[in-house]
C-alpha cells in the first residue's frame, strides 16, 4: 500500500513539472493569441461603424480585416504577426478543450463565418435539415450566453482584478460589456438565418459574420443599429486586448 502511494505521488509530481514547464510557453502563447483576436475584432468594427456613420468601409469579417491589415504599410509584416496571433489562440483553445481548464468542456467561439458551402453540405446528408437548425439553435443559445455574460459582468471572475487599478477595472466591465452584447446580437443573427436555411432547406439563406452585419444595415435606422454593433464589436477587440494582459490563464 505504501509503494503504491508513493508511486501515486511520484506521477502527480511529474504531471505538476510537466504543467509547469508547459506553462513557460502555454502562457505567452494564450496572451498573444488573445492580443490578436483584439486587433481582428477591432478592425472589423471600425470598418463597419465606417460604412454605417460615413459611407466609407465595409462589412466583412476575419478574412475581410486580413485584406485590410495587408493594404496598410508593411502589411504582409503585420498580417504574419496577427496571423501568428490567431493561430497561437487556436493552440491555447484547443489546450482548454482537451484539459477543461475551467471544466466547462470544450466550447466553440471566435469568429463566426459559416459559408454557404458547408450549410449545403450538411443539408444534403440524412436529417440534414434537422442538423443545421440544431447548429441555428446553438447559435442562438450562445447568443444568450453572450447576453447574461454581459449583464451579470460574470467575465470579470476570468480577470486578475487584483492586479487592475480601479480604471482599467471599470474600462474592462464596460467594454466587456459592450462586446457580449454586440456578439450577442451578431451571433443571434447568424443562429436565425441557419434555422431559416433549416427550414426552407436553402444554404444560400446562411450568414456569416459580414451577412449579419449587412442584414442589420437594411433593417429601419440600419445605419444606426449597425453603428451601435460595430462599436460594440471594437469595444470587444478592446475587451481582448485587457484579457491578454489580465486573463487568468488555468494550466
Amino acid at each position: 500500500m505504501q509503494n503504491k502511494s508513493s508511486s501515486l505521488g511520484i506521477v502527480k509530481e511529474e504531471a505538476e513539472r510537466i504543467s509547469q514547464s508547459a506553462r513557460g510557453w502555454i502562457v505567452p502563447l494564450a496572451r498573444f493569441g488573445y492580443a490578436a483576436k483584439g486587433v481582428v475584432y477591432i478592425i472589423i468594427g471600425a470598418l463597419a461603424a465606417l460604412a454605417a456613420f460615413t459611407g466609407g468601409g465595409r462589412t466583412t469579417d476575419s478574412r475581410g480585416a486580413f485584406e485590410e491589415i495587408l493594404s496598410q504599410s508593411y502589411g504582409k509584416l503585420l498580417l504574419g504577426a496577427v496571423a501568428v496571433g490567431m493561430a497561437a489562440y487556436a493552440i491555447w483553445r484547443i489546450v482548454q478543450a482537451v484539459k477543461d481548464t475551467e471544466n466547462k468542456g470544450s466550447d466553440a467561439k471566435g469568429i463566426a463565418r459559416p459559408p454557404k458551402e458547408w450549410t449545403a453540405t450538411l443539408l444534403a446528408q440524412p436529417f440534414g435539415q434537422w442538423l443545421v437548425g440544431a447548429v441555428g439553435l446553438g447559435f442562438i443559445a450562445f447568443a444568450v450566453s453572450q447576453f447574461y455574460k454581459a449583464f451579470t459582468a460574470k467575465f470579470r471572475e476570468k480577470l486578475k482584478t487584483n492586479e487592475m487599478d480601479e480604471k482599467t477595472q471599470t474600462f474592462a466591465t464596460r467594454f466587456g460589456q459592450a462586446g457580449l452584447s454586440a456578439r450577442g446580437v451578431v451571433f443571434g443573427i447568424i443562429g436565425v438565418f441557419l434555422v431559416l436555411a433549416a427550414l426552407h432547406s436553402n444554404a444560400g439563406e446562411a450568414r456569416g459574420l459580414s451577412g449579419a452585419l449587412r442584414a442589420l444595415e437594411q433593417q429601419s435606422y440600419g445605419q444606426w443599429v449597425l453603428g451601435i454593433v460595430a462599436l460594440g464589436l471594437v469595444a470587444y477587440g478592446l475587451y481582448m486586448l485587457v484579457l491578454a494582459r489580465y486573463r487568468r490563464i488555468v494550466l
